[in-house]
């Protein structure tokens, strides 16, 4: 799937990238967060949101919903730090596993 994990992923990225109205969203609701140093919950939310507002629904036009478990996430997250010029290396990666083992009540979830 042109260097993605599988079709699903690649779905999702080709409609982030290529429909105008979904990537100008998706910048803009990601402008907050990468001020602030953007998390993958975080680009997560903002992808839903984007192709909610343009589409009407959290799927792609090709049918692929993006709660989909399919969907590598990490990978598109590792994908937006590159196009948003975030320099991740600053974050502990530990301390950042650890946190997205998570729910938002502490509470471990693996």
């Amino acid at each position: 799937m042109n260097g993605w994990s599988n079709y699903e992923t690649w779905n999702v990225v080709l409609w982030l990238q290529n429909d105008e109205a979904v990537w100008t969203e998706f910048r803009s609701a990601c402008r907050p967060f990468v001020r602030a140093g953007m998390l993958k919950d975080d680009m997560t939310y903002c992808a839903k949101v984007s192709f909610i507002r343009v589409y009407g629904s959290p799927i792609t036009p090709d049918g692929i919903s993006l709660y989909s478990p399919e969907i590598n996430w990490r990978e598109i997250y590792d994908a937006a730090c590159e196009w948003f010029d975030i320099d991740t290396s600053a974050y502990d990666e530990s301390v950042y596993e650890e946190w997205e083992r998570k729910d938002s009540f502490g509470k471990e979830l693996y």
